[in-house]
């Protein structure tokens, strides 16, 4: 069951509708498309460079914890690392009214919240537990 959520949370990541502004309105799965197709336009400035490398670090860390031994602080840190962008573009579709942008985003913020609800031990040791 986890590791379902999981990977429909990170799904949903990549179907948030974002407005960029050269490319135009599309899905995040097709913004990091384009940025890695074109790798030597994204590291020209340092802050794409930077929301790049956030992105790509909080995706690692969700397949990491789809594939190898569950791990719930590796998943919770690649939730919000991504929760970063996703509440930034629910945020902006309220202020400008974009319904598609709000609509978009809510399978991640729900299916994150039943994560975060449902998963929510973090082990430090195999004998204790932190809630």
């Amino acid at each position: 069951m986890r590791k379902i959520i999981l990977a429909a949370i990170l799904l949903s990541f990549f179907l948030c509708y974002i407005n960029y502004g050269k490319v135009g309105p599309e899905f995040i799965g097709e913004l990091e498309y384009y940025l890695f197709t074109n790798i030597a336009e994204t590291f020209t400035s340092m802050v794409s460079a930077l929301i790049f490398i956030i992105m790509v670090v909080g995706q690692l860390m969700l397949l990491a914890e789809i594939i190898f031994k569950p791990n719930s602080a590796r998943a919770i840190t690649g939730i919000l690392l991504h929760g970063i962008f996703v509440l930034l573009i629910f945020t902006v579709g309220l202020l400008s009214g974009s319904f598609i942008g709000i609509l978009s985003t809510l399978p991640f913020i729900v299916l994150s919240i039943i994560y975060l609800l449902k998963f929510r031990k973090i082990r430090i040791d195999d004998d204790e537990l932190l809630y």
